[in-house]
């Protein structure tokens, strides 16, 4: 699926563009429901087809949320290290 997702096609797509969660709260995986809400959302809305959600996770030597998007799913593409951002993605709808 990843060779297939890295080719020049174009796939309908939702971007998380910015999630944080306070860090006193991170414990109690607010980060992962509002993931599964939004893929909820995105899967369930009647006007546009969405088939993944991506994510461009923050990727540093002091901080890397990689870690947390692969436990929710999300697998890895390219990494952008002049950027500092490793593109994600997670398939929501499932495979035929």
């Amino acid at each position: 699926m990843r060779e297939q997702f890295e080719q020049k096609y174009t796939y309908p797509a939702l971007e998380i563009a910015y999630l944080a969660i306070e860090q006193k709260f991170q414990s109690l995986h607010l980060g992962s429901a509002l993931i599964e809400e939004i893929a909820l959302m995105a899967r369930n809305q009647r006007y546009a087809g969405c088939v993944f959600l991506t994510v461009r996770a923050w990727h540093t030597s002091d901080y890397s949320a990689v870690g947390f998007y692969e436990k929710n799913q999300f697998a890895k593409l390219t990494p952008v290290p002049q950027m500092d951002v490793w593109p994600m993605y997670k398939t929501i709808w499932p495979e035929e």
